[in-house]
């Protein structure tokens, strides 16, 4: 029996047999990732096919372990955009860039809520968290338009642009400290991009209680529309790709005194009519 032909709300998890599956909450107004975070069930829809064309049914089963949104396997390439958001350019003391400003992190830096496990190379008084809107594009785009450039993202869900500042700030890249393994986490839902407006959200992130940033999306220098149609001029964004949206202003490296990740400390964050990713920072 189908319950409707497409879904909006969508997370990936173990379920009850430790298959991992696709479902969408039965109660759309609970928080999944606060509520897993928190050891209650969440049930859900089963969704059957894939990501990109699944269908909800009738089908119920409980989420024991939440995922990110989509697998290593499903994305080739995460790319990210570097200073777009004004204050943190202004606190960063850089001009507004004419254009996004791009940067990428290998697929092997996905990772989902929960705990995450940080490399000893990373733990030098130097892990910083980035609040992130995360896009995914659902079809093949190249050399789109402004226009159509959103009927091309399947959704949109939470990210945290985990950072190691010394590797990072060591290089004029800034690949290489930012692509370590889990520095991506994802989740815990992906929103369909018609179900929200994904250039007035109001979000914020907070480490162990306090909350360290603030903001709406509205302060970004380019829309989702404008940097998904950057992006795909002259480049395949295949299918799966993922797009982050840039960090507002309160990033610890730029507080007075600083303000990095330690072990054991809990990152939330929050976008609206999104949820809440939600994880656990372990040193190795």
């Amino acid at each position: 029996m189908t319950l409707a032909s497409n879904w909006t709300r969508l997370a990936r998890f173990v379920g009850r047999n430790g298959a991992i599956r696709l479902g969408q909450p039965v109660d759309p107004k609970v928080d999944v990732g606060l509520a897993v975070a928190a050891g209650e069930p969440v049930e859900v829809f089963v969704v059957e096919g894939d990501i990109y064309t699944g269908m909800v049914t009738a089908e119920r089963d409980v989420i024991q372990q939440l995922l990110s949104p989509i697998s290593r396997d499903e994305c080739n390439l995460i790319r990210c955009l570097g200073l777009n958001f004004k204050k943190h350019a202004e606190e960063a003391k850089m001009p507004f860039p004419n254009e996004p400003v791009m940067f990428v992190k290998p697929r092997t830096a996905l990772a989902g809520p929960g705990e995450l496990v940080v490399s000893r190379a990373a733990q030098d008084d130097q892990l910083d968290f980035e609040t992130e809107l995360a896009l995914v594009i659902g079809r093949d785009a190249r050399d789109v338009s402004e226009a159509d450039a959103m009927d091309y993202v399947l959704g949109a869900t939470c990210a945290n642009d985990v950072s190691v500042r010394k590797h990072q700030l060591a290089n004029s890249q800034w690949c290489f400290g930012k692509g370590f393994d889990g520095s991506c986490p994802l989740g815990p839902v992906l929103v369909r991009a018609s179900a929200l407006d994904p250039d007035a959200l109001e979000f914020r992130g907070e480490l162990s209680g306090e909350t360290v940033q603030a903001s709406n999306t509205n302060d970004m220098i380019f829309s989702c529309a404008r940097a998904v149609a950057h992006l795909s001029q002259g480049t395949t964004l295949e299918r799966g790709s993922v797009i982050l949206m840039g960090t507002p202003s309160g990033i610890g490296w730029a507080r007075e005194p600083r303000r990095i990740i330690r072990d054991g400390e809990e990152m939330r964050i929050w976008f609206e009519d999104v949820g809440t990713l939600v994880n656990t920072f372990k040193y190795e």
